[in-house]
């Protein structure tokens, strides 16, 4: 495959996965939270990673969460083929303390995030060995 999900912290912090068709495709990637939140659209299903810093000013401490977008106009038919299609993702993303699934724009916030980051750390970390992949625009899985 290829190399490097975590990536120069400055650089890259966020990436985002949309259908093009039938394929899941790595759509965007940085580190500015603003155009993150853009990606998500009331017509369209997607997913997210992000990295989010928690802890306090003794322990800084890096954590990612994984998001499942489904927008608000999406179809019931392409609303069901989400657990499919988000099982084949989390295979190839493993690395995360929490997964959220988003409905509402309100919803993508730093707090929220963040929030949700330390009540899954209390509830269940996952203790995966990270996998380093490089998601560029573009990049199929």
């Amino acid at each position: 495959m290829t190399d490097g999900v975590i990536l120069p912290r400055k650089q890259k912090d966020r990436a985002v996965f949309k259908f093009e068709g039938p394929r899941v495709v790595c759509s965007a990637t940085g580190a500015e939270f603003g155009k993150f939140k853009e990606q998500f659209t009331e017509d369209e299903r997607a997913f997210g990673y992000i990295r989010i810093q928690t802890g306090d000013e003794m322990s800084k401490r890096q954590k990612f969460v994984f998001i499942t977008w489904v927008g608000s106009s999406v179809s019931v038919l392409k609303r069901a083929k989400m657990s499919t299609d988000k099982a084949v993702v989390k295979n190839l993303i493993s690395n995360f303390a929490v997964e959220l699934q988003i409905e509402n724009p309100s919803e993508i916030d730093v707090g929220t995030l963040r929030g949700g980051t330390e009540q899954g750390g209390r509830r269940k970390l996952r203790n995966r060995r990270p996998r380093h992949l490089n998601f560029q625009r573009g990049y199929c899985i």
